[in-house]
């Protein structure tokens, strides 16, 4: 039990990590910590999330829509498990401009 404790801090902390780094615009070592927490915690919703985000903006939508729907089928009422819900539909059924 406390190793399973100590294996999801490391798997947050990788994913604030990984946040951080995206948003100061270092998207491969962003990339790098999610994979890396998802080592650790192979279904991490967060982790999922915010890869799935990473590789929706950085052009790899394919990429994206499979991790995304991995992070939907996490917890019910998780925020990111949600997020990637909509994130899902929206890869799915893009919006039709004219």
């Amino acid at each position: 039990a406390v190793l399973d404790v100590q294996i999801i801090h490391e798997a947050d902390e990788l994913v604030k990590e990984g946040l951080a780094l995206y948003l100061d615009g270092e998207t491969d070592a962003a990339e790098a910590k999610y994979r890396e927490a998802l080592e650790r915690r192979p279904e991490d919703p967060s982790a999922l999330y915010n890869l799935g985000t990473l590789l929706r903006v950085t052009g790899r939508k394919d990429e994206a829509l499979r991790v995304l729907r991995r992070a939907a089928m996490g917890p019910e009422g998780h925020p990111d498990v949600e997020r990637a819900a909509e994130a899902v539909k929206k890869l799915e059924n893009p919006a039709k401009t004219l």
